[in-house]
């Protein structure tokens, strides 16, 4: 596998959407984003994965952009003595990723996910260790999925909206990555948590720019959300709006973590 590490980012030319959004006279964001996402080592069945937590952390990937250059980083657990990554992210270098997240925050930053309240900082709060901490960046984020959810009631996926705005399809899905870390597969697993990075926040930098969410139904109709005044909200805002009283999920599975733990 090629030498990555877990502390380490590549420099990357932005790529022809971004640079759209730069050149193309578009409505920009004001927010400088980092868009976030993890995979898990344990092998789940079924949907719901947190009840057969813990899950572990195979890699996470952090993508940061600005102008023409991405600063993309792959956190991963070094140290193995064949050289491969371990099993799992080992707690300190997980702690490592929470203190980079929080910095980033500092400097400005606004932390990006995709359901990352229900599962990514939800799983990064109890492999770290650092439940307050986790709760605080979860707070901070921008999460269109849970803003989706807390109007209409039910959740999107990244691909319905990914296929509508972008006109392309993700490399692959959460549960596969498991199988292939355990199979060795691990540049391909990295590969596919940046691609899922990658196409979070073109995709966030899409719906700020026409100022709706477009999405194809399961029946395979295109819909869309206007969203008011063009702005996806931090989900500390979100959590402060009335919830749909009729949700296909209890509004308790997105926020039980943010209370109690676990």
């Amino acid at each position: 596998m090629s030498k990555r590490n877990y502390y380490g980012s590549t420099l990357r030319p932005a790529g022809k959407m971004a640079a759209e959004q730069v050149n193309g006279g578009r409505k920009m964001s004001k927010r400088n984003y980092l868009a976030f996402d993890i995979e898990i080592t344990k092998i789940v069945e079924g949907t719901d994965w947190l009840s057969q937590r813990p899950l572990g952390i195979s890699v996470a990937c952090t993508l940061e952009r600005r102008a023409d250059e991405e600063e993309l980083r792959y956190w991963f657990g070094e140290g193995h003595p064949d050289g491969c990554p371990w099993d799992k992210m080992p707690q300190l270098q997980v702690q490592t990723l929470v203190h980079f997240l929080e910095a980033k925050i500092y400097e400005g930053l606004t932390p990006l996910t995709w359901n990352g309240l229900h599962f990514d900082l939800n799983i990064l709060a109890e492999e770290s260790g650092m439940v307050d901490e986790c709760r605080d960046l979860a707070m901070d984020m921008v999460d269109p999925m849970v803003h989706f959810y807390w109007v209409h009631g039910y959740p999107v996926g990244l691909q319905a909206v990914t296929s509508a705005m972008l006109g392309k399809s993700k490399t692959g899905t959460g549960a596969e990555a498991p199988l292939k870390w355990a199979m060795g597969l691990y540049d391909e697993v990295m590969e596919y948590c940046a691609n899922d990075v990658r196409i979070l926040l073109d995709v966030v930098l899409q719906i700020e720019s026409r100022g709706r969410m477009e999405w194809f139904s399961r029946a395979g109709k295109l819909m869309e959300w206007e969203i008011p005044g063009g702005r996806l909200l931090t989900v500390r805002e979100v959590l402060a709006l009335p919830a749909r009283v009729d949700p296909w999920i209890p509004v308790e599975d997105f926020t039980r973590w943010l209370r109690r733990w676990p």
